[in-house]
């Protein structure tokens, strides 16, 4: 997969790939979305967000954590906040999904296979 550009803070920069410093940044950001997510359907109650700027808010949680997995397939924290994007969002089967190839990959890593 070649993944030669990225967007981010509304420029386009160039990657290496893969690159676990991206993959990084890009998690981080989206759970930094989840986060905003959870704190703002607590305060939904006095009505501050609608639900579509929630749900904006998971989308874009998804979009980084997806980013995330294609830079760098073996930084497996991408793959976990993909999953827990999808499982917010409602997507089950996307969510199901995620989960077996994390545990696969797991399973991988401890019969002897070594990240890079």
């Amino acid at each position: 997969l070649n993944v030669p550009w990225v967007r981010f803070l509304n420029k386009e920069i160039k990657v290496r790939f893969p690159n676990l410093a991206a993959a990084i940044c890009l998690s981080n950001r989206s759970i930094s979305y989840m986060q905003l997510y959870k704190q703002r359907l607590n305060e939904n109650s006095s009505s501050h967000s609608s639900e579509e700027k929630l749900r904006d808010l998971l989308i874009q949680s998804k979009k980084d954590a997806d980013k995330a997995r294609k830079i760098c397939p073996t930084y497996v924290k991408g793959h976990h906040r993909y999953a827990e994007a999808q499982k917010l969002l409602g997507n089950m089967e996307e969510y199901n999904a995620v989960q077996i190839e994390i545990t696969n990959y797991s399973q991988l890593l401890a019969s002897g296979l070594k990240e890079f």
